[in-house]
């Protein structure tokens, strides 16, 4: 290797040493940040995600309900903070309020998925899985092949369903309605199972 590199004047330097030398972590570091930059930092969609996975989290804290409402009056146009303000509202029950904020959100962004689904959670806790399947629908006619959209929409199928007849439909109908997904009864009996269970997506 050294002789070749001698010959060609090409070989780095961090495959020359062995074992690790200062000089490879260096050349390492440098190569490294002269990379591009790709992504967004802190982008909408992480921090929406962000929100629910802290929502899940946190369900029984219901405490912070005031402070987001005080940051949405400084920051109005803070969509993280108001999906955060609607999952602390559906889990403290109040589904009225909860409506209100994610009616906001829809309004900022019709077809955005993270609101639409908030906006079924609402319905489903509030035991209205008829209008949460009929907010779910509506979607999957624009995103027939979300699997979110499709999870839980055989979710609200099932909650609303008057026996295992037509859970089982319900799931057929959401979760086998593309072609190409192929799910087993195994897995479609571990969904009903865990069929309180919030999906992340």
């Amino acid at each position: 290797m050294d002789k070749q590199a001698r010959v060609l004047g090409l070989m780095p330097e961090f495959l020359l040493t062995h074992p690790l030398s200062q000089e490879r972590i260096a050349d390492s570091t440098l190569r490294a940040r002269q990379l591009p930059q790709t992504g967004e930092l802190n982008s909408l969609d992480y921090l929406l995600i962000r929100t629910r996975l802290l929502a899940i989290i946190n369900s029984k804290d219901t405490g912070n309900i005031s402070l987001l409402q005080k940051q949405l009056q400084e920051q109005p146009n803070n969509q993280a903070n108001r999906l955060a303000l609607v999952f602390a509202l559906l889990n403290a029950e109040q589904y009225q309020a909860a409506r209100a904020e994610v009616k906001t959100l829809r309004q900022q962004a019709p077809q955005r998925i993270d609101y639409v689904i908030a906006q079924a959670d609402i319905e489903l806790a509030d035991n209205q899985p008829k209008t949460a399947l009929e907010i779910l629908q509506q979607a999957l006619l624009l995103n027939p092949h979300n699997d979110a959209l499709r999870f839980y929409a055989a979710s609200a199928a099932i909650k609303k369903a008057k026996n295992i007849h037509w859970h089982s439909h319900g799931l057929r109908l959401y979760l086998l309605s593309d072609p190409k997904t192929l799910m087993c009864g195994k897995s479609s009996s571990r969904f009903i199972r865990h069929k309180k269970t919030r999906y992340i997506y």
